[in-house]
């Protein structure tokens, strides 16, 4: 941008060529960081789920030895 014509000041064209790719740079940077939260967003689901099912097994597996214990308690009375 160091470009002048002969009374010392910028081109117009220039001036207007160096904000367009600024903006541009700009675009892109919001884009790149749009896109890494949507995926840091996706991540977190994707684990929230995946507790949600071993909690799910969990309380499953629980569920069934308190019954197995129910049942054995029972039986001797």
């Amino acid at each position: 941008m160091n470009n002048s014509n002969s009374d010392g000041n910028l081109d117009i064209e220039e001036i207007a060529e160096y904000i367009a790719s600024a903006s541009q740079k700009i675009v892109n940077e919001m884009k790149k960081q749009v896109d890494n939260h949507s995926g840091f967003e996706e991540d977190v689901q994707k684990m929230k789920n995946e507790s949600l099912i071993e909690q799910q097994k969990h309380q499953e597996d629980f569920n069934a030895r308190k019954t197995q214990i129910k049942r054995k308690f029972n039986r001797r009375r």
